[in-house]
């Protein structure tokens, strides 16, 4: 019993993974500073006026959609995966995450032409800890679930059991996300650089790893990794 429900726990503690974004944009007088600037805000603060002005081929419904599910995809990936979650819970971690989004450090600045299909572009960024401070919470309230466990203070089959866990798991976890929102620190100035790189298709956007490793990097996901 003791193993299973260990197995049942640890499933539910976070997963690290990664998500990526794709955002094409025609060559025709292409600026690669404005095209990183509209993407990174409509990523993180739901800019969609300047991405559509930016970004072509897209209406402003289709990139609010595109941001949503963004968010929406970065829950399930980095904090609700694996839990059986209610979906007006589920609803407020996505509140919650895109709050935390609208907060992130980035100053974009000059981008250097490599030759006529590739583009770098700096950004500056300050980390920030969130995510640090809210994966030891979750670490902690697994290792508190389990004593609890262990002592008998759940009762009914091991399925009821285990429904009991992830409930308080569920409820502890979106409490010390929002704690560790509310107490966000950021961490030293850091310059990361993203590629702009024309595909086969001769539109350019933002090479796929470089940006996924951008996001991680910025929310603090990366320290956790290491």
């Amino acid at each position: 019993m003791q193993k299973k429900t260990k197995r049942s726990i640890a499933a539910v503690i976070l997963i690290v993974a990664v998500i990526g974004i794709a955002f094409a944009v025609w060559p025709k007088d292409f600026d690669a500073k404005a095209y990183v600037q509209a993407v990174l805000d409509l990523t993180f603060q739901e800019d969609v006026v300047q991405a559509s002005a930016v970004i072509e081929g897209t209406s402003r419904v289709e990139l609010r959609e595109q941001y949503k599910n963004t968010i929406a995809q970065f829950v399930t990936d980095h904090i609700t995966g694996g839990t059986d979650i209610s979906a007006g819970r589920n609803e407020d971690f996505e509140k919650l995450a895109a709050d935390i989004f609208r907060i992130m450090r980035y100053d974009v600045r000059e981008a250097k032409k490599i030759h006529k299909d590739k583009y770098e572009v700096e950004v500056k960024i300050h980390p920030a800890d969130v995510f640090e401070k809210f994966v030891e919470g979750v670490k902690q309230d697994s290792e508190e679930l389990l004593k609890k466990a262990e002592a008998g203070e759940y009762a009914g089959t091991e399925a009821e059991i285990n429904e009991q866990m992830q409930y308080e798991f569920v409820l502890h976890a979106y409490h010390l996300l929002e704690s560790a929102y509310e107490d966000i620190s950021y961490k030293e100035e850091e310059a990361v650089i993203l590629s702009v790189e024309r595909g086969e298709d001769k539109t350019f956007e933002i090479n796929e790893e470089e940006f996924r490793e951008f996001l991680i990097k910025i929310v603090g996901l990366g320290e956790i990794e290491d």
